[in-house]
Formats: C-alpha cells, sequence, structure tokens
C-alpha cells in the first residue's frame, strides 16, 4: 500500500504533497497499466491509498480504483482522475490502448501527477467536500454561468491551484532556472493548467491573488 502526505499552505490553503511519494505512485501506476495493455488484459483494478490529512492529523485509508473507458470520442485526456467523496475512494482512468500509445510513459506519469494531486485535495479538504462544486457538474451542456461557479468554487480553486503547483514544480524539475528573475505573474504562465484556465481566475480579484500567492511562495521557497 502507498502512504502519501501533505501540508496546507499557510496563506492559500492549498495543500503541498510529498513529491517523490506521490511521483511513485504515479509510475507505478503506469507501469502496471502498460503490463495490463502488455499482456491483453483490461486495465481495470483496485488498490488503497494512505495518507496522512494535514488537517485532523490522522491517517485515511482511500480507495484508489483504475477504470478503463476506452470511448476515444468521450475522453480527451489521456490520464484523468475523479474524486467520489462518497466512497471515499479516486477513480483513476485509462482510455483505449490506441490513445494510451500516443504518449510517453513519461507524459502519462505527469498527467496523473497533476490530476490525483488536484482529486487528492479535494479528499484533504473536508470543509469543501461539503459543499463542493456548488452543485455543477462539467458536461458537454455546462453553461457559461455554471462554468464560472465551478471553477471559482473556494475546493475547486484550492484544488487547481495545487494542480498550477504542480506544472510549476515539473519545469522547475527540467530547468532549475525556469523561475529565475520571474515576477509571480510570469511564473504562474510556466503552468498549462493557468495558461488553459487563467480566463475564469482573472476577474475575480480575490481568486487571482490566492494564484499570486501561491506563485511568490514557490519562488520564496526556490531562493531559501
Amino acid at each position: 500500500m502507498h502512504e502519501i502526505t501533505a501540508r496546507q499552505g499557510p496563506r492559500t490553503g492549498s495543500f503541498e504533497f510529498d513529491e517523490p511519494q506521490l511521483r511513485l505512485i504515479c509510475h507505478d501506476l503506469v507501469k502496471k497499466i502498460n503490463q495490463k495493455f502488455k499482456n491483453k488484459e483490461i486495465p481495470n483494478f483496485k488498490a488503497k491509498l494512505k495518507a496522512l490529512s494535514p488537517i485532523d492529523g490522522k491517517q485515511h485509508i482511500f480507495n484508489f480504483r483504475v477504470k478503463f473507458i476506452p470511448d476515444e470520442n468521450e475522453y480527451f485526456n489521456n490520464a484523468a482522475a475523479t474524486w467520489h467523496n462518497m466512497y471515499q475512494e479516486i477513480m483513476v482512468t485509462v482510455p483505449s490502448q490506441f490513445i494510451w500509445e500516443q504518449f510517453t510513459d513519461s507524459e502519462h506519469e505527469q498527467q496523473y501527477y497533476r490530476n490525483i494531486r488536484h482529486e487528492l485535495t479535494h479528499a484533504f479538504d473536508i470543509q469543501g467536500n461539503k459543499n463542493s462544486h456548488n452543485g455543477v457538474i462539467l458536461s458537454t451542456h455546462t453553461t457559461p454561468e455554471e462554468l464560472n461557479k465551478y471553477y471559482n468554487d473556494p475546493a475547486e480553486v484550492k484544488a487547481y491551484l495545487s494542480q498550477v503547483h504542480a506544472d510549476i514544480e515539473n519545469e522547475i524539475r527540467k530547468n532549475r532556472f525556469a523561475i529565475v528573475g520571474k515576477r509571480p505573474e510570469q511564473v504562474l504562465e510556466l503552468s498549462q493548467t493557468w495558461q488553459v484556465l487563467k480566463d475564469k481566475w482573472q476577474n475575480n480579484p480575490k481568486v487571482f491573488k490566492m494564484f499570486l500567492r501561491a506563485a511568490f511562495d514557490i519562488i520564496q521557497a526556490y531562493h531559501s
């Protein structure tokens, strides 16, 4: 059973996870999925994840379910994840083998890393889980108003903060000088998540400030 620990940022409230632990989980996950495809098996399996919560200081056991969803028209994302609060479960999806093989193992691992961090934030965010999403479920029929409500929901903001942090971490891993001499707003641009979704947050001063603080904290940690 894998274990993961986290701490909660004092200013933004987002969660920072033990990077080596989480990367090992993603590495093993991709390795197992590859083996399933190699053996011509359907990559459906379950596992347990032991997590030390920074909120209540207790260890929690989360279910970790991997589900094969081969509908190539429905799933454009090669490595998605979803948190189910009712079942205390993170569900990780796997696309068709054809789509899977369009990406490298390192790309799969990074995508799972970003998405699992996002869902672990929901798992730890006890208060957020009570009112998460304001009742909005994303689909092709979601209205612009519902999208705005979803992306600015406090629980989602925390989760996306964690995802943006993961993106920037990855850029620093590839180039340790990636953030040198950059202002917080420039550091945010290193995140693929931020580049795609920033228009959802830049018009909300309170939320935008949280992302800037998170970037500033990354800069401070880098120089400390």
